[in-house]
């Protein structure tokens, strides 16, 4: 019973303080910023911390870590509805946006181990007998007695102080079975397995989906206008989801979140911040001069998003740095000469 252990816990902790607290009995200003003082929220992460980091990594999107603020701010003010999962988001828009990697930073932000999300490849689930790796095998099966289930019950309840993340991947390949046993969750917060003995808890739990819906329609549609606005690729996004989900799971979800598109002006911030990640991974320093980054931009193929940039720096810039770290160098100084991607040698080292 870790979750009920925690709370307990933390009950106490404030009863401690409360008892520290001089003149307690004294009327107080509210004033949620101070401690001892006005409300004080349950979760003890801060909504400051967890959006530095991810305005550091997910370049592009202010649209839509702005929506996210705004849902961890309902969190943590305690405004969730107990009987339902702490916040339940679709996360929209073509390939290589930043969904996924979403998911993954929020889970680290917010407990401090990216390796805390739960996370459903929806890809394994596109057939209908697959819904038993939810729910467990229907009675009279192998397994059904055990209750048995791919979700790790422990890693979706959290703790008192700290909600999980859950993860369903690439939400419209799952089958139709599969998407009914998810009604449940997003509207109860619990998930009964068919044995009868186990029920799973997600009323601590920020549940993601994502989706890749309407990414076709909207390359087509890329391909004949020259120019796709937001607005445009939103609502060719959402005639592809009314299209695929029925009315009322659609209506389970609290946020559907749009992501753009990658643009063009964007890919320098990108590829900096690729460079940098890069760069606190091997302790060597690396500096691409400007044909280098433009070069790069122009070979960018806009459908594929991020994955495109780390594709053409997989391709063009870590095997020089590879080869310059293999050497013992401490620095890759990378420029263009005709044509080619080069180090620059260095004299000084």
């Amino acid at each position: 019973m870790p979750f009920i252990t925690d709370k307990l816990e933390a009950l106490k902790e404030q009863n401690k303080e409360s008892k520290a607290t001089p003149n307690a009995s004294e009327p107080q200003v509210s004033n949620p910023s101070d401690k001892g003082y006005g409300f004080r929220s349950r979760f003890d992460f801060s909504i400051k911390s967890v959006m530095q980091q991810l305005r550091a990594n997910i370049i592009g999107q202010d649209k839509v870590l702005g929506q996210i603020e705004q849902m961890l701010q309902i969190i943590k003010a305690e405004l969730s509805d107990s009987q339902k999962p702490l916040g339940v988001a679709l996360l929209l828009g073509p390939t290589g946006v930043g969904k996924t990697s979403t998911a993954r930073l929020l889970a680290k932000a917010i407990s401090g181990n990216e390796n805390n999300l739960c996370r459903i490849d929806m890809n394994t689930l596109s057939q209908e007998h697959y819904a038993a790796s939810l729910i467990g095998a229907p009675p009279g099966y192998v397994g059904s007695k055990e209750g048995n289930t791919m979700f790790d019950a422990n890693l979706i309840a959290g703790s008192y102080s700290t909600p999980s993340v859950v993860l369903f991947d690439e939400l419209e390949k799952a089958s139709n079975e599969v998407l009914i046993a998810l009604l449940d969750v997003l509207d109860s917060g619990e998930l009964r397995l068919t044995s009868g003995v186990k029920t799973i808890n997600f009323r601590n739990s920020i549940i993601l989906m994502t989706s890749n819906l309407g990414v076709k329609e909207l390359f087509s549609y890329q391909q004949k206008s020259k120019k796709c606005s937001p607005q445009k690729e939103q609502k060719i996004i959402q005639k592809a989801l009314e299209k695929k989900f029925l009315p009322e799971f659609i209506n389970r979800i609290d946020s559907v979140i749009y992501y753009q598109s990658i643009p063009k002006q964007q890919l320098l911030d990108i590829i900096d911040l690729e460079i940098k990640l890069l760069q606190e991974r091997t302790s060597h320093t690396i500096i691409l001069s400007d044909d280098v980054k433009n070069s790069l931009m122009e070979q960018y193929d806009i459908r594929y998003g991020v994955r495109d940039v780390k594709r053409l720096l997989l391709h063009h810039i870590f095997p020089l740095v590879a080869q310059r770290v293999l050497e013992s160098k401490t620095q890759s100084i990378i420029h263009k000469n005709k044509g080619k991607f080069l180090v620059q040698d260095d004299k000084n080292e």
